[in-house]
């Protein structure tokens, strides 16, 4: 039965998150056209700057659908969570033969694979943006970035971290959130709202657990030497990236925990 359940999630997911990457699509194939215009036109001539503001306009339309195309399956995570299982149709939803932890891990792990799905898909389509009909060449650009990685290891290194770290926080955030309406059906009056405050409130905890870490792990770091060599940097982002990374792995298992064993033993559908 969970099958069903994440073949029926996916199904919701790839049909809007679908339609998002279509409009995303489009958008920038208006700013690559808007780009091969302004780039074709004179600089001195009257209709290069008549076209500006248009164009203007269309670079930050692009930039908010690229936000919003990354931003779309957590929001969704969060209105799919508190509408299939906190509102009315909670009521249908546990009347399913498939255990309250089934439903957290359905509603968790499905929108962070679209988190990762609409990344991938949102740097292709820029980078075809970026190259489709334009005098750039790709494989120039691959051998520019591949000798810059090749000649200090350390930038790879520290890609690889913050590609990893996004990737976890986006988990973590998503996890939360699944904490969050765990917490607020617990109200009998106002459960939006108290939903909302229990993800604030454990965002502020979150912080601050982050920043206690953080500090701790400099202190014992302070005598490792000067911090401004790319090497002694990497010796600082190490020690720092696996604390974060342990951080991050502890709240998504408690989060997805708790949801679980809330969902299960304290469900209030009034």
């Amino acid at each position: 039965m969970l099958s069903k359940l994440l073949r029926y999630e996916f199904a919701f997911y790839l049909r809007v998150c679908g339609l998002s990457y279509a409009v995303l699509a489009a958008v920038l194939l208006l700013v690559r056209l808007v780009t091969w215009l302004m780039e074709s036109l004179p600089e001195a001539s009257d209709l290069a700057g008549f076209v500006a503001l248009p164009a203007v306009l269309v670079y930050l339309a692009a930039f908010f659908v690229v936000m919003a195309v990354l931003m779309l399956p957590t929001v969704l995570a969060a209105v799919r969570f508190y509408k299939n299982l906190i509102r009315d149709e909670g009521y249908l939803s546990f009347t399913l033969p498939v255990k309250a932890s089934s439903h957290v891990f359905c509603k968790i792990f499905t929108p962070s694979v679209f988190t990762v799905l609409s990344a991938v898909v949102t740097v292709l389509l820029l980078s075809a943006a970026i190259f489709v009909f334009s005098p750039i060449r790709p494989d120039v650009v691959l051998k520019e970035i591949s000798t810059v990685l090749s000649a200090n290891r350390e930038n790879v290194w520290l890609i690889v971290m913050m590609l990893v770290q996004l990737l976890l926080s986006a988990i973590m955030t998503i996890s939360l959130i699944a904490l969050s309406c765990s917490l607020g059906q617990l109200f009998r009056k106002q459960k939006l709202l108290g939903s909302i405050g229990c993800y604030i409130g454990c965002n502020m905890a979150l912080n601050l657990l982050n920043s206690v870490a953080s500090i701790a792990m400099m202190m014992i770091l302070a005598g490792n030497g000067n911090p401004g060599s790319e090497a002694v940097l990497l010796d600082y982002m190490m020690p720092m990236f696996g604390v974060s990374s342990v951080i991050s792995l502890a709240v998504i298992a408690a989060s997805s925990a708790v949801s679980s064993y809330l969902m299960t033993h304290k469900l209030n559908l009034e």
